[in-house]
């Protein structure tokens, strides 16, 4: 009898040490960006308007900053999450900063390839940065 409640209390014990190994697994997270679809090659001019601040007094020097001054109410883009005034921090993660007002401008007019996805990181004024991607595709 002492045998069997000896032999329980091991496989007891390897039950709860296994369950607590694999509950102190850390767990990927899934994170699921607002996307929407734009069909055709380029952002339609309607939907969303960048403005932007050069450093200089010209536009070939680099952006100081960059935001979103129009989006159009119940767009694709308007429902994926930009806002009036959001600040546009990067597009395929390369800072606007780092752009210069034509770079930023033919970024924003140029054509893509059906298929493209681009991201765009964003922040709302005290809010927190997020990204939204933009995928380029025909009609079917």
């Amino acid at each position: 009898m002492k045998a069997r409640i000896v032999a329980l209390f091991l496989l007891c014990s390897a039950c709860l040490a296994a369950k607590t190994k694999e509950s102190t697994k850390p767990k990927e997270t899934t994170v699921i960006l607002p996307t929407f679809v734009v069909f055709g090659t380029r952002i339609p001019a309607g939907w969303i308007e960048v403005s932007w601040e050069c450093q200089g007094p010209f536009p070939f020097s680099r952006v100081k900053r960059a935001w979103l001054s129009k989006v159009q109410a119940d767009s694709p883009a308007a429902k994926a999450g930009f806002k009036r005034g959001d600040t546009l921090l990067a597009i395929r993660n390369v800072q606007v900063e780092m752009m210069t007002g034509i770079a930023l401008d033919a970024e924003l007019k140029r054509e893509r390839e059906f298929g493209a996805r681009e991201e765009f990181l964003l922040q709302t004024p005290g809010e927190e940065k997020r990204t939204i991607v933009m995928v380029f595709e025909g009609k079917s």
